[in-house]
């Protein structure tokens, strides 16, 4: 009898163990797939980043050869000039955070830390520094936006010529 009670008792705990550790496993399934939609997200801005960065000089020489009331608006834009580094220094600083917490998964772990690492994701998504870093990258994103602008300005204005070659990838934004 006792030893009938102790196989329940055991198999109780078991299954017990085995529902924490799939629920852990869902939790980390589900925010691996939130980071890794950030994380293209980031790469996005990256790529639209570095390619305004090399178009900027090109472009502001054809503004500058611009007489027209509308080119001297737009040259008198305030244009972020380190954006390709500002933007490089918070890319670091997001993979920093991320490699530091989320660290790749071990099969020694038991249900108990899955479920604290995480609990570790949820804290880095409400942690304000991410947030602010997010924020920031945004306001980046919207800096290249504007450079864009500059892009179709120069391409209405037909100084795509003029121009030494248009990067490939804005050949399907032109």
């Amino acid at each position: 009898m006792a030893e009938a009670l102790a196989f329940v008792g055991g198999a109780s705990a078991l299954i017990t163990i085995s529902k924490d550790f799939l629920h852990a496993g869902k939790k980390l399934r589900y925010y691996g797939r939130t980071l890794k939609h950030a994380k293209e997200e980031i790469k996005a801005v990256e790529v639209d980043t570095m390619t305004c960065g090399n178009i900027l000089v090109l472009f502001n020489n054809a503004l500058e050869e611009d007489s027209s009331p509308m080119a001297a608006k737009v040259r008198n834009l305030e244009i972020d000039r380190n954006l390709q580094k500002r933007s490089s220094s918070l890319l670091q600083k997001i993979q920093m955070i991320l490699e530091k917490r989320l660290r790749p998964m071990s099969k020694k772990h038991n249900p108990g830390a899955l479920q604290r690492r995480a609990a570790q994701c949820v804290w880095l998504f409400q942690k304000s520094e991410i947030n602010e870093t997010l924020n920031e990258l945004e306001r980046v994103k919207a800096s290249v936006q504007m450079c864009m602008g500059l892009v179709i300005y120069a391409a209405l204005k037909n100084k795509a010529s003029q121009m030494a070659v248009i990067p490939p990838e804005l050949d399907d934004r032109l």
